[in-house]
């Protein structure tokens, strides 16, 4: 039996963009006239009806599968926006799934992808390289945000290192040589770069890493942030700062400092990283490592939409830019002079 065409195969057919096709599908009074006929003409010489209900069954099968740990974290959501639009832009849906990928839950997954006739996969999450090569076998793979580095699969993500070494080397410079760290999971490559960042820019200056300033959280939690930071500040030698690898976990170190007395920036001056909406609806506001959030799902999904489009896969990687933002939590001086 021959293969049904697709939309994709609509669209390359006709010279047009799988999301036009779909927009002659289900709005053809948005579309000119000379591209509605482009299209159905392609339809007709590939044999689908141009009927709604057709059109529909094939582009139901354009499924970008996108799999994230946690879904309510602010900062994959902002990925998952980005990609939901990218997906949309090229005709596909974005199906995402929430689940911890370990290795035995694999066959599960594929057989899920299977079942859908996904596209491509976008994982959040760094997987092993087992796990990987059986996904990427049967789909084309881009990891975003997370990546394996032994793995020659595309990704996009940022330098969590150079980010993290520069919010350290601005405390340094900003004069504190006190400075505490607060991380999430080391099962995150993230938090494995970030805290080799804030390591390397401490030994650079000479400064010394006390253990008992280096929190090491199970997740990222507010709650748990917020009474380990209270606990080290119960403490009689206290820091001057505070880097914080999450802007959650920088919001319960502000409001840690403030609980016991002390006060942001003037005591302990506090950096978070991520850029999120947390980090202005603090009082004070909080200096952060701006990460393009939006543009990683965005540019993750492209990246499917190419390598479908292309049969292949390449190992291209996208490093995007991050920014880091000086907000009250670190402006010592223009608070006092506000005074």
């Amino acid at each position: 039996m021959a293969k049904k065409a697709t939309v994709q195969d609509i669209a390359k057919f006709a010279g047009v963009s799988s999301a036009t096709v779909s927009r002659v599908i289900n709005h053809p009074e948005l579309v000119k006239a000379q591209t509605v006929k482009a299209v159905e003409d392609a339809m007709n010489a590939l044999g689908v009806d141009f009927t709604k209900s057709s059109a529909d069954s094939a582009y139901s099968r354009n499924i970008i599968v996108l799999n994230v740990q946690d879904i309510k974290n602010t900062f994959y959501q902002q990925i998952m926006d980005g990609a939901n639009i990218s997906a949309k832009s090229h005709g596909y849906d974005l199906m995402i799934t929430q689940s911890s990928l370990k290795k035995d839950r694999i066959p599960d997954f594929i057989k899920l992808l299977k079942k859908v006739d996904a596209k491509g996969v976008i994982l959040l999450s760094i997987l092993p390289m087992q796990s990987l090569e059986a996904i990427a076998n049967e789909f084309p793979v881009v990891q975003c945000s997370e990546y394996n580095p032994e793995s020659n699969l595309p990704y996009v993500s940022i330098n969590n290192y150079e980010s993290a070494k520069l919010a350290t080397e601005y405390l340094i410079a900003s004069g504190r040589n006190k400075i505490a760290f607060v991380n999430g999971p080391l099962s995150y490559q993230y938090a494995v770069e970030r805290r080799r960042g804030y390591m390397d820019a401490m030994n650079s200056a000479g400064l010394t890493v006390r253990p008992d300033w280096c929190i090491q959280l199970p997740k990222v939690d507010f709650d748990m942030a917020y009474t380990s930071v209270r606990k080290m500040l119960d403490a009689k030698i206290l820091p001057n700062a505070i880097f914080a690898v999450s802007d959650i976990l920088a919001a319960a170190a502000v409001k840690a400092v403030k609980q016991s007395d002390l006060l942001v920036p003037e005591d302990i001056s506090v950096v978070g990283f991520d850029n999120s909406p947390i980090s202005i609806m603090t009082s004070p506001s909080i200096t952060t490592v701006s990460q393009p959030a939006y543009q990683l799902g965005f540019c993750a999904c492209d990246m499917i939409h190419d390598i479908v489009l292309n049969s292949y896969l390449d190992s291209k990687t996208i490093m995007l830019n991050t920014e880091f933002i000086i907000r009250e939590s670190t402006q010592l001086q223009l608070r006092k002079n506000r005074q």
